[in-house]
């Protein structure tokens, strides 16, 4: 009898805390995964931040936090470091670099919408690189240098 007891106890305990564990460890993955989902809604919504909307610096911060959110993805990984290196090494030719950047960018982007199960199948590479502007206001853009010229003719 109070070997049976025993037993009941033990494999109750026993059940207890394998139940914690599984449920945390399920608990971690969802919290990851949930942090990989909204890091991407964050650089797909704030695309315009480079596309030549008002930068609100959401952009930069959502893509300064992909090595931590997806540390355990090697192929996101691979492309958020190309995507980094043509950022941080230009050469003297902007308009290569900015064609080299927007390319690392789309990789680093189907790279994490893979990983999460995001299906961009239907479009083509402009769903990431062309964010939707509506009404975005135009930020007039001051050349000292013809303000000057324009105040010397007064």
């Amino acid at each position: 009898m109070v070997i049976t007891i025993l037993g009941w106890l033990i494999s109750g305990l026993l059940a207890t805390v394998v139940t914690l564990i599984v449920t945390d460890i399920q608990k971690k993955r969802h919290e990851k995964r949930n942090y990989q989902l909204q890091l991407f809604k964050d650089l797909i919504a704030y695309r315009g931040d480079i596309a030549g909307g008002l930068p609100t610096g959401n952009f930069q911060k959502a893509i300064n936090q992909i090595f931590i959110a997806y540390n355990k993805c090697p192929e996101v990984i691979k492309a958020f470091e190309a995507f980094r290196k043509s950022t941080l090494y230009r050469s003297n030719n902007p308009a290569k670099d900015n064609d080299k950047i927007i390319d690392n960018l789309v990789l680093l982007l189907k790279a994490m919408a893979t990983e999460i199960g995001v299906d961009y199948s239907f479009s083509n590479d402009d769903l990431f690189t062309k964010p939707v502007l509506i009404g975005s206001p135009v930020v007039p853009v001051f050349h000292p240098i013809q303000k000057q010229e324009t105040e010397e003719r007064h």
